[in-house]
């Protein structure tokens, strides 16, 4: 289970890819 920093994080990352039209990395 992800921790709340690593979920806000990763969450950022996520949207961050979206917004570049790349697709996010697992």
């Amino acid at each position: 289970m992800l921790s709340q920093h690593e979920c806000l994080t990763f969450y950022k990352t996520n949207t961050k890819a979206r917004k570049e039209q790349k697709s996010p990395t697992l």
